[in-house]
């Protein structure tokens, strides 16, 4: 994992940009912060690339790295399908085995304007007219030119893995009165073995969504896809019928788990005050009128209006658990 690209008096620049001073210079490697930003960058400018090489109405609208990834979004009639990720898959390894250089120059923003909209690039000529430079930077690989800031690696050969995850749709500058853009996610990485691993990753995040087993416990159902995501299949949760269901359910199964729920009367406070978890060491006695009082250090924080109590935990019969003033009650 060699280097990328540099930090000139701690700015990241291509590792071709000239010195004009003496400076401070380190070298980035993909294991740095910056490194990875530089890396994933340049891959989603492999990735527009390949899409433009199989799709040439698409429109570059802009492709930023992302943490763990990148993505980029397209102007394009039609949502980006697997088939499709599959064929520019293929065309990016092509890319990458050219081992096409990375080639930054400047254009004046009046010219940049009229080089964009020669070659239909209407997203990017927007850009630019929000810019306030008088200079603005693109970088060319492989025949794409795309205004960029960039650094990037020197060329496509320096990108080992790239992974297309999914598709997206998203809105222009992310206002939904805008035109629907085409959105493609992916990551990239130095060798096939950390690319596996965050793969293995995704797989284990993916066996716990929520949305994954509310369909497998006939929790969710699906129904229809969503404007804004054409791919992802939308979840809707059962009506409240099986939520109810499932309150009757919670009681039986706290006595069989031993616990008992302590809930907080409904009040101006509720939300204010912590919640507290009682167990032997946070309980104390009111000899005075036989009830059972929280300890005032160490109190645990619960995430809920209801606390679980362990009778078991609590010395003595317990008839009721009370903070004074709190009104908690069994």
């Amino acid at each position: 994992m060699g280097v990328i690209a540099a930090l000139v008096d701690g700015q990241p620049v291509d590792l071709s940009r000239p010195l004009e001073a003496d400076a401070d210079i380190r070298p980035v490697t993909f294991e740095m912060p910056e490194g990875k930003e530089v890396y994933r960058h340049s891959s989603a400018h492999i990735m527009a690339q390949a899409v433009k090489d199989l799709f040439p109405t698409a429109k570059l609208t802009i492709g930023p790295p992302i943490e763990e990834g990148f993505y980029y979004d397209f102007a394009y009639e039609r949502p980006f399908t697997p088939e499709d990720l599959e064929k520019i898959e293929a065309r990016i390894q092509e890319i990458i085995r050219a081992n096409q250089p990375f080639r930054r120059r400047e254009m004046k923003r009046a010219e940049a304007i009229e080089f964009f909209r020669q070659r239909g690039e209407d997203y990017k000529c927007e850009m630019i007219q929000g810019f306030t430079d008088d200079t603005v930077s693109v970088y060319d690989q492989g025949g794409l030119i795309d205004l960029c800031r960039g650094p990037h690696v020197p060329s496509t050969g320096h990108i080992h893995t790239i992974k297309l995850l999914t598709a997206a749709g998203a809105y222009w500058r992310g206002d939904e009165r805008n035109p629907m853009l085409q959105r493609i996610y992916g990551t990239s990485f130095p060798t096939k073995e950390l690319l596996d691993a965050y793969l293995h990753k995704l797989e284990e995040i993916k066996k716990r969504d929520h949305r994954k087993l509310g369909r497998e416990l006939d929790l969710i159902e699906r129904r229809g896809r969503s404007r804004v995501d054409p791919v992802a299949a939308q979840g809707v949760h059962r009506p409240v019928a099986d939520r109810e269901l499932l309150a009757r359910a919670a009681p039986a199964a706290r006595l069989r788990a031993g616990l008992l729920a302590a809930r907080r009367p409904p009040g101006p406070l509720e939300d204010e005050r912590p919640h507290r978890v009682l167990s032997r060491e946070h309980v104390r006695a009111d000899a005075g009128r036989g009830e059972r009082l929280p300890a005032q250090a160490d109190e645990l924080p619960v995430p809920h209006h209801d606390v679980q109590v362990a009778p078991a935990e609590l010395p003595g019969p317990a008839a009721a658990v009370r903070r004074a003033g709190d009104g908690l009650s069994l």
